[in-house]
């Protein structure tokens, strides 16, 4: 059967992915059919004839999702996107009933060095993918996505939409398979000790570029994503890899995929004077402190946007406030290494 044509376009997260409704139409038995023309092994064998066309031994990511045929009482799109290339370089692939195609990818970037097509669980995506349509309220469509990060691990997560802009379901983030928390408490030293080693296992060193974080006052439905770490240049890529992380102090229960970082420009951070720090040389509950050591001095937290940590020697770290007001008086403390 000939495959459907790409219908829309939904956001995933903090990335942008393109959705092609397609792939594995479900023809109803009597209106109740539950079982896709596309079963897992034949979405295995479409990753085998994609990377085969391709000639690559890794990719840069995989994308496959389900959502609801509306042509269809119960039926079901099944649809796969591969990435191959690096950086900015990227070209993603599908395939169906005319053979694998290929075209330039303008709207994702990716961090990491590739993941093996050894490597690749694709029946498990499939069958994680249709579990959270069936198990997750509101879930119309059900994306599941892996890559690579810089340290070489292999990131997994996953998303819903109903119809709407795509979610990121907590408690689905895996690095390797093993789950990473969602959200980290930047006023604990128990949440940034927590941060320090996401950072470790997603860049493979805790040798960072800076961090900033928003604001802990924040209303309901304002965006809370309130941590952003900047990794050093990958080589022989114009790529700095930055990733986000949730902040406890947001009631909306909205959060970001904690493990997903994006290739920023060459030149950020902007600021030229900005050298490497070792996020893990520093003491968890001192970074953890700036919060109230500014309130002490005298200056409140409602009325900064956020925090920025960078270092000018690589061995004091600078902890610069930035006032809502630019016209406002801001704050700035240092913190030695432990």
């Amino acid at each position: 059967m000939k495959r459907g044509q790409p219908v829309s376009i939904v956001l995933s997260g903090l990335m942008i992915s393109v959705l092609l409704a397609g792939c594995g139409l479900l023809v109803p038995d009597g209106g109740n059919s539950q079982e896709p023309l596309l079963p897992a092994d034949d979405a295995v064998a479409d990753v085998e004839a994609i990377v085969a066309e391709a000639g690559v031994s890794v990719v840069a990511g995989v994308l496959l999702s389900v959502s609801a045929d509306p042509m269809y009482e119960n039926g079901l799109y099944e649809f796969l996107q591969v990435y191959t290339g690096t950086g900015n370089e990227i070209a993603v692939w599908s395939a169906d009933s005319d053979g694998v195609s290929s075209e330039p990818e303008s709207v994702r970037t990716f961090a990491g060095p590739g993941v093996p097509v050894d490597a690749l669980d694709v029946e498990g995506m499939v069958a994680s993918a249709r579990e959270l349509r069936e198990t997750v309220d509101g879930c119309d469509e059900a994306t599941v996505e892996l890559s690579s990060v810089p340290s070489g691990a292999v990131a997994r997560w996953a998303s819903c939409s109903d119809g709407g802009l795509s979610q990121y379901v907590p408690g689905t983030a895996t690095l390797d398979g093993e789950v990473v928390p969602d959200v980290f408490d930047p006023a604990s030293a128990e949440g940034v000790a927590s941060l320090v080693d996401v950072v470790r296992r997603v860049y493979g060193t805790t040798s960072v570029l800076d961090m900033v974080q928003g604001t802990p006052v924040l209303g309901a439905g304002e965006n809370n994503v309130s941590i952003l770490v900047t990794g050093m240049p990958i080589d022989d890529m114009e790529c700095t890899p930055v990733f986000s992380v949730t902040s406890s102090y947001s009631d909306t229960g909205e959060v970001v995929v904690p493990v997903s970082p994006s290739c920023g420009v060459a030149d950020y951070p902007p600021d030229k004077g900005l050298v490497a720090f070792d996020l893990g040389s520093f003491d968890p509950a001192g970074l953890a402190g700036v919060w109230s050591a500014m309130n002490e001095a005298g200056f409140a937290t409602e009325d900064m946007s956020g925090l920025h940590f960078f270092s000018s020697d690589g061995r004091m770290l600078i902890v610069r406030t930035s006032p809502n007001d630019p016209g406002d008086e801001g704050w700035e403390t240092t913190i030695a290494a432990s």
